[in-house]
């Protein structure tokens, strides 16, 4: 069972990842990445009532979608925001720090639900994403005001 889910939510995000990899242009990644990151975010809070094995085929199939839809926007708005000479570096930092949370995610995820339990662990990544899309939102309203010149 748990191959199977593994399994539903790979194919979404390479469905995601294939369908989604070439639309957006410059002007609209951050408009796609906030709205990714809240429903990825409701999917994560959703995960701590859903039991039912159906259920969390699409819930699987879902994240796999909406982890695809983001995952590739991160370091393309890295190239868009960091001047090009910084290319590299940005991509670097960008790089390190996911590799980081790849490793210390599962680890802080498991204490967290040893502490307060599975399913608030899981609505603390909910809080962290939904923190995450407002950065991105504030970050979109402000490239928003400097590009019409509204900034002082």
């Amino acid at each position: 069972m748990v191959g199977l889910l593994v399994s539903v939510g790979v194919l979404g995000r390479l469905g995601a990842l294939w369908l989604g990899g070439s639309a957006p242009d410059p002007e609209r990644r951050l408009d796609l990445l906030v709205p990714g990151l809240v429903t990825y975010a409701a999917l994560l809070a959703l995960l701590a009532v859903v039991a039912h094995p159906l259920a969390l085929m699409l819930w699987s199939a879902a994240a796999g979608v909406a982890a695809g839809l983001v995952i590739a926007l991160p370091a393309a708005l890295i190239g868009d925001l960091a001047p090009a000479a910084l290319h590299g570096a940005a991509i670097g930092w960008l790089r390190t720090v996911t590799d980081t949370g790849q490793i210390l995610g599962p680890l802080a995820l498991g204490s967290l639900a040893d502490l307060v339990g599975l399913p608030r662990a899981f609505l603390s990544g909910a809080w962290l994403l939904l923190a995450a899309a407002w950065g991105c939102w504030r970050l979109k309203r402000m490239h928003c005001r400097v590009a019409t010149g509204l900034a002082s």
